[in-house]
């Protein structure tokens, strides 16, 4: 409020709390909103409640982990952001910070990638631990949790802005922990899209505060900077979604001063977001990242039918994905709680309902996303944004029941009792074998309802702690309920290690870069020697296999080569086979040593492993019933040098970085002559003595030699494009958010000082 009153005046019981029978009243006046508390507490019970939602957030955070240790170790953590992990962590170890390595090849440009999150400190974190621990599985559930306490944390914080009670603040920052798809999905294998799931609402409760009074933009600035800079780009449409609904609310509001205040905190993190993701746009056209269209083949595209059953805590929706259908986890369960919203009041709904616009409007836009095409550019998978869907609707219906909840007669429990069955029926209808789980389930989803409906009916200040308890109660049973009966999650656990010293001894014969060959058995047992994707990161050998989001289109064609490394056995005769334009054997200019040949288990030929023999210049240096591992006689220099010069093009005093080659030219022909290094041609690279040139086979580094540079220096370098503009741009943001901030503290207390003294005066 302008005057610094809180419209959602409480019916306060004898300890300060809003009985859960005297629900509070909202504004008359629907432009006159939350006053945005400092911390969402005051006084001596802050503390207490924080320490309280983190210990509950821990706790429930712990039990998948209790039924299947290797929950949180699964799909795309472990074979993706674990390696970056270590990486990171290795790089910051050694005073560096990773943004470009030639010889992971498609995988090794880090900083258009993205997702290795280069700006972000908590990554940095995440990373230096890693790079320390040595029980994997236990360290990705230690960092997944502390996520899951943070995530609660600023959700309560959101909710209490809204309007929420602490009673109800508190139960719906746990339940939004709980819903199916952060955890089942997101918690257990993409670990990106949890990270920033579980930072946005610290951003959102600083633009709120920013929105509504004057003040630091700090809070808004760093959990937008933290969302943004883990580079996973549905956290970043979410923020944008989360801006835009705040202006909103400050313009229905007639804050104009603070809807400034929130465009300019908008074009900070703006700023940031160019930093971050430029150097990918610039990037794309060579990759298969390069999609414009939209199309829908139902991919990981929930539908209202799933919706439906988003109360029943182990429904299996009608979800295709990677997986059979149904989907093998409650994926689209949001909470046991949502019939609950029947017990509210219409009257006083329609005067609550336009104070939480912000969470009306990004709930829209996320049920937008989800129950839209499968595919809209390069973003794919809508279900994605199943968690902020999910939150905004708990945070609407806890809202809503912490501030219109009537005393509700027996006939409004008996219809929210049905609901509750209705929904039970529609997950029967979905996985009908499925029936003793969904019917446990439901008789949680219909004691906790009606327990709560009799709670409301007797009304009284001492109902309050009792809604708080009993709706912990039933969300511990709901949980460890899940968990017993669905243990793993959707997406696949590869059966790699969780030992990080396992990875140490594969490989023990490589020399040189290393390319593996074939696509490993996903069955346990079969990984004795061979790794996959990003756990190549953890071993010494230096492997290109490894995982990446953008994959080089021709070079991935060329090699029959997937997003996680994986390639055809066919690929073996592209590797020997003569290029046309060099006249030399793709391995060399690949400049590979040693190749891993993965054992072919699919009846088809020919297998490597079994039945070539490698060729002249190469010897088996080793061989299990898993692979076997083909090396040169003579290991030649890692990816990133020359790999070949034309006829009559002589170079020396040649020197090679990760991201730079300097040669001298000693003599070229008169048609002048043609240098191809074993580098991608990524978009950024620029010449100084020579010019770019049309890459050989369509991805590897090319320069034209004029014929007058004889004796002339030769530069090749790399930036990312973009990269320059983008540090400008995040040196401006940091710096304005940091001046802000100080002057946000400075000039107040100067204004104070000034009035003091002219009173004296």
């Amino acid at each position: 409020m302008e005057d610094g009153t809180d419209p959602a005046t409480v019916v306060a019981s004898a300890d300060g709390e809003a009985g859960a029978s005297a629900p509070t009243q909202a504004p008359s006046d629907p432009a006159r909103w939350d006053a945005f508390r400092a911390w969402g507490e005051r006084g001596r019970r802050g503390p207490l409640v924080a320490l309280a939602l983190v210990v509950v957030a821990v706790a429930l955070s712990f039990v998948p982990y209790l039924f299947d240790e290797r929950f949180y170790f699964n799909d795309d953590t472990q074979t993706g952001a674990y390696g970056i992990w270590y990486v990171i962590g290795q790089s910051l170890r050694a005073g560096e910070i990773p943004f470009f390595e030639p010889s992971r090849w498609m995988a090794g440009n880090y900083a258009a990638e993205g997702q290795w999150g280069l700006f972000n400190p908590l990554m940095m974190l995440v990373g230096l631990g890693a790079s320390t621990a040595q029980d994997m599985t236990a360290y990705a559930a230690l960092v997944k949790v502390a996520f899951l306490a943070i995530a609660a944390g600023g959700w309560f914080l959101v909710l209490r802005s809204y309007g929420a009670d602490r009673t109800w603040g508190f139960l719906g920052a746990v339940l939004t922990t709980c819903t199916g798809f952060t955890v089942y999905v997101d918690a257990a294998s993409w670990v990106t899209g949890l990270f920033v799931w579980a930072l946005l609402p610290w951003a959102w409760w600083g633009l709120r505060r920013v929105a509504g009074r004057e003040g630091s933009p700090l809070w808004a600035f760093l959990g937008g900077y933290l969302v943004i800079t883990v580079g996973y780009v549905h956290g970043t449409i979410m923020l944008i979604a989360v801006i835009l609904a705040t202006l909103v609310e400050a313009l229905v509001a007639r804050r104009r001063a603070g809807a400034v205040r929130v465009l300019a905190v908008g074009a900070l993190l703006g700023l940031v977001a160019l930093a971050s993701y430029l150097p990918g746009l610039l990037t794309a056209p060579v990759t298969v990242r390069d999609a414009t269209g939209i199309l829908n083949d139902n991919f990981m595209s929930p539908d209202l039918s799933g919706l439906s059953t988003s109360w029943i805590a182990t429904a299996q929706p009608w979800v295709s994905g990677f997986w059979g259908l149904p989907a093998p986890g409650p994926i689209l369960y949001i909470a046991w709680l949502l019939p609950a919203v029947l017990f509210v009041r219409l009257d006083r709904a329609r005067s609550v309902l336009p104070t939480l616009l912000g969470l009306l409007l990004v709930g829209a836009f996320a049920a937008v996303f989800v129950l839209g095409p499968s595919a809209v550019g390069p973003l794919r998978f809508p279900a994605r944004l199943m968690p902020y869907l999910a939150t905004c609707v708990i945070g609407v219906v806890v809202v809503l029941l912490a501030r219109a909840a009537g005393r509700p007669s027996t006939r409004r429990i008996v219809t929210v009792s049905v609901v509750v069955l209705v929904g039970a029926y529609f997950a029967y209808a979905e996985a009908p074998s499925w029936w003793k789980v969904y019917a446990a389930s439901t008789v949680l989803a219909l004691a906790g309802v009606v327990a709560l409906g009799m709670l409301l009916r007797r009304g009284g200040p001492r109902q309050t702690r009792a809604v708080l308890a009993g709706g912990l109660a039933v969300t511990t049973l709901v949980v460890v309920l899940q968990h017993a009966t669905i243990p793993q999650a959707p997406l696949p656990d590869y059966g790699l290690s969780g030992q990080r010293a396992d990875y140490q001894d594969k490989l023990p014969e490589a020399e040189g870069d290393v390319m593996v060959v074939g696509t490993p058995q996903f069955v346990p047992g079969a990984w004795s020697d061979v790794a996959y994707a990003n756990l190549w990161y953890l071993n010494d050998a230096s492997v290109q296999n490894v995982y990446t989001p953008l994959q080089y289109r021709t070079y991935s064609e060329d090699l029959c080569m997937s997003s996680h490394g994986a390639t055809c056995w066919d690929v073996v005769d592209t590797l020997f086979a003569t290029d046309e334009t060099t006249g030399r054997p793709v391995a060399d200019l690949l400049s590979v040593s040693t190749l891993q040949i993965v054992r072919r288990s699919d009846g088809e030929s020919p297998d490597p492993y079994a039945d070539a023999e490698p060729p002249p210049g190469w010897h088996e240096a080793g061989r299990t019933p898993l692979s076997v591992a083909w090396v040169r006689d003579e290991p030649v220099d890692p990816a990133g040098g020359i790999a070949w010069t034309s006829e009559g093009t002589e170079v020396s005093d040649v020197t090679v970085t990760g991201t730079r080659v300097e040669l001298t030219v000693d003599g070229v022909p008169e048609g002048g002559g043609q240098i191809v290094f074993s580098r991608l041609a990524w978009p950024g690279y620029t010449v100084e003595g020579a010019s770019l040139a049309e890459p050989v086979r369509d991805y590897l580094l090319t320069v034209d030699v004029p014929p007058t540079s004889a004796g002339e220096r030769v530069t090749v370098s790399f930036l990312p494009p973009g990269w320059t503009v983008g540090l400008v741009s995040l040196g401006v943001a940091i710096g304005g958010a940091l001046v802000w901030s100080i002057l946000s503290l400075v000039v107040p207390r100067f204004r104070r000082a000034s009035a003091t003294r002219s009173a004296r005066t």
